[in-house]
């Protein structure tokens, strides 16, 4: 490690030294009857610097040599301009945009919408321009951490189990998407964690209300991630290793033949040794009784996985827009250190192994005033767990053989479980406009999977030995609206939740275990309402509301052949999602200031939770109804392009609200949620600075903090002897070196720089320092 922090050194010294400032070129894009033009991009003639646009019309390009240069203005809507400009000029730069009434017919964008656009619906929703951080050495997990009311909550390092915590709701409760297209049943190989931000462009972030072209039964919010559009040209490398014997590369290249034709190529692998010390740690007796505690490495935490993934097809075709098909295999092994609720139980064989293979297609097209996306995918996911010692383990990584020759570490018996799911995807979307300002969207999808297991050497496991099926139908509907003058924007919407499952468990019935058929048929309708106003150019107001719906998931509801056991009695749960926020864009003095709060409310009834009744073992239970009030906000100022002060912060209150439970008074009602954090914020600071020959150096300094809150339910027992997760604080240092236009970077990472001990989910201590080196090259052609 000190080898990176030499090598870090030395650039950061050789560089420095050749730093002068260039001014920056800075303007505003306007229609032709003064009023400013979001989205727009201004990009110098020839090369790939630029900026895109702001509410108030405002763009810079950073750090410009003297001279005269010559800018591409372009818009959607609008008559692509070019303009020469001399830099430094006297006044700031004016750019006027004439409408093209033929593109505006012609054109109904599908799938990827700039951020602005976003960002000035109703929808309480964050959108992250991922290119900006794709030099840094972050995934998409820790991209997500720092937005704000989202809690990133794991139980380990890398590859770990984790949940996101969106405005209160988590886990499930959150759906996820790529290109508009569901994520869910995809595999553990394929987590929001594994993936490398490099194969990314932005990410959307709806909390609460979730938009009718993400059909889905989403309770918190949905988080849509954004890949290349299949025009772009590019070759992305990029590699990094550091603490723990972590490694982690990627590479991803597309390409378009003159007649339309692309092809991408994506590909990424990730390892870690995961060996960071825990402190705390129960030593045990040879009966298992705790007698002391102690600091000692994790030893059987290893992670593995990787991914490849082709998508070729035709753009900008008289039948479509797009017409392309994917393959994607991805795999991974993960040793077993612990189970995700407790560290009392040590694994030293124990491991799981996930493979995934899946194929789709995907056709879009417009016309004058109607759009269709078309969306069909299909697979298998595989995991097979390996129970082969017959061990017992202590955190000093000793063991003593087993009495039973054919006992396992995990289950009664040695095993290796097999779990099959075959996984069929289909969803159409379809946009009619009526007339200027007046929408149609219509969105169909359908989820199924079907489950099947069995075991190698385990015959007394017949678990999913009887086949299990989920399907999933969801029909959405909204109107959307839009003023001539378009500060106001409104969307009334409807949705139908239809669930069928056949499910086949064990249980135990006049002496012996049999196999019980359930079946379950549920619908459900969902409606909302969201709305936006442009009080002034730089400050607009949002409200929502949504009657959502969320419906079971296949190990809620079917277990997980290890620690979680089927619930056949699962029911969808519902809340009522209400959100209100301001959200401020302006420029104070020619820095850019951009803030935004929001407040929630959600009243959800038979909240589905995890509830570990049986040590280390549990199920999925509609528990209660629970209360979730909140605000959050986010904001940066931006100074000169050069310095950025940016904070999140969000506090919410999750309360219990079943007065009653089993018939008896619930001793709960009114108390918090256990094992949730409440109050939670974090800030940056970044420093961008422009050297010669188009180099950038930059550093950012992240700051997280998570008060302390309890691990079990705060009313009960005495005050001090509650077992509370402590308060956690922690600093992270990114130093970034970037030359040639950006195609060539190396960044230094610094995680959890002062090494405090941060704990998670259930308590589960977190990695200590680390550091990360990165090195990546980008060529875009475009």
């Amino acid at each position: 490690m000190s080898r990176i922090l030499c090598l870090s050194g030395i650039l950061l010294c050789f560089y420095t030294s050749q730093a002068q400032s260039d001014p920056d070129l800075s303007g505003t894009v306007s229609d032709r009857e003064g009023q400013p033009l979001t989205g727009i991009t201004v990009l110098i003639q020839g090369t790939t610097r630029g900026d895109a646009t702001d509410a108030q019309g405002g763009f810079t390009i950073a750090g410009l040599r003297s001279g005269t240069y010559l800018l591409e203005v372009s818009g959607i809507g609008y008559k692509t301009e070019v303009v020469s400009v001399d830099h430094p000029g006297k006044d700031p730069v004016r750019i006027s945009l004439q409408e093209d009434v033929r593109q505006l017919q012609d054109v109904i964008v599908v799938g990827n919408t700039d951020a602005a656009k976003i960002k000035s619906t109703g929808l309480n929703v964050s959108v992250i321009d991922v290119e900006q951080y794709q030099d840094m050495n972050l995934d998409i997990n820790q991209l997500l951490g720092v937005t704000s009311g989202i809690n990133l909550r794991e139980s380990g390092g890398l590859g770990s189990s984790f949940q996101l915590s969106l405005n209160g709701l988590s886990g499930n409760q959150v759906r996820y998407f790529v290109d508009g297209i569901p994520m869910e049943f995809f595999g553990s190989a394929l987590s929001l964690n594994n993936l490398p931000a490099n194969m990314l462009r932005s990410i959307e972030v709806y909390k609460g209300v979730v938009p009718v072209e993400l059909a889905s039964d989403a309770l918190g919010g949905s988080i849509n991630v954004i890949t290349a559009d299949p025009r772009e040209e590019f070759l992305d490398l990029s590699y990094s290793f550091g603490s723990f014997n972590t490694h982690r590369a990627s590479a991803i290249a597309q390409t378009q033949t003159k007649n339309g034709i692309f092809f991408r190529l994506s590909s990424f692998f990730n390892h870690s040794d995961n060996n960071y010390w825990m402190d705390d740690v129960p030593v045990t007796d040879e009966l298992g009784n705790v007698t002391s505690t102690d600091r000692v490495r994790r030893f059987h935490d290893d992670y593995t996985s990787g991914s490849i993934s082709l998508k070729t097809g035709l753009v900008d075709k008289a039948f479509a827009n797009e017409l392309s098909g994917q393959f994607i295999y991805a795999g991974n092994r993960n040793n077993i250190q612990h189970p995700d609720v407790s560290i009392n139980r040590v694994f030293g064989g124990l491991n799981s192994r996930n493979s995934s293979w899946l194929g789709g297609v995907t056709w879009r097209k417009s016309w004058n005033t109607i759009s269709l996306q078309s969306n069909i995918l299909a697979g298998r996911v595989n995991e097979v767990i390996y129970d082969t010692l017959s061990r017992r383990y202590n955190w000093y990584q000793e063991y003593k053989d087993l009495s039973a020759d054919n006992a396992g570490e995990y289950y009664g018996q040695r095993s290796v479980f097999h779990i099959d799911d075959d996984i069929l995807r289909a969803n159409l979307l379809a946009q009619y406009s009526l007339a200027r300002g007046h929408e149609l969207s219509l969105n169909l999808a359908h989820n199924q999977l079907r489950r099947n297991g069995f075991d190698e050497i385990n015959e007394n496991n017949n678990a999913f030995t009887f086949p299990n099926e989920l399907n999933k139908d969801i029909v959405a509907f909204s109107y959307n609206f839009t003023s001539n003058n378009k500060k106001w924007q409104a969307s009334a919407f409807a949705k139908k939740y239809f669930f069928r499952a056949r499910i086949n468990a064990e249980e135990y019935i006049e002496g012996s275990y049999q196999n019980v058929e359930t079946r379950a048929d549920m619908s459900n309708t969902g409606y909302g309402i969201t709305g936006s106003y442009l009080v002034r150019p730089e400050l607009t107001a949002k409200l929502s509301y949504e009657k959502a719906y969320r419906l079971p998931e296949p190990d809620e509801i079917l277990g997980d052949g290890m620690f979680v056991t089927p619930n056949p009695q699962l029911t969808p749960e519902s809340s009522h999602n209400i959100n209100a926020g301001i959200l401020l864009n302006k420029y104070v003095r020619g820095n850019k200031l951009n803030t935004e709060i929001n407040a929630f409310y959600r009243p959800a009834q038979d909240f589905i939770r995890f509830v570990n009744d049986r040590g280390i073992y549990g199920s999925y239970y509609n528990v209660s109804n629970v209360r979730i009030i909140g605000v959050e906000t986010s904001g940066y100022y931006k100074i000169s392009n050069k310095y950025l002060v940016g904070l999140n912060l969000t506090y919410q209150s999750i309360t219990d609200r079943t007065e009653f439970y089993e018939g008896l008074e619930n001793t709960n009602y009114g108390q918090k949620i256990p094992n949730t954090p409440y109050f939670f914020w974090n800030a940056r600071f970044g420093y961008n600075h422009v050297l010669r020959n188009s180099s950038r150096l930059s550093f950012t300094w992240t700051a997280s903090y998570v008060h302390s809150f309890f691990l079990y339910w705060e009313n009960l027992g005495y005050r001090g002897d509650k077992n509370r997760i402590p308060t956690q604080f922690t600093h992270d240092l990114d130093i970034n070196y970037s030359f040639a236009d950006g195609k060539y970077s190396a960044s230094l990472a610094a995680r959890n720089i002062f090494d405090a001990r941060a704990y998670d989910n259930f308590n589960i201590q977190k990695p200590g320092r680390a550091f990360y080196l990165k090195i990546r090259y980008n060529l875009n052609t475009n």
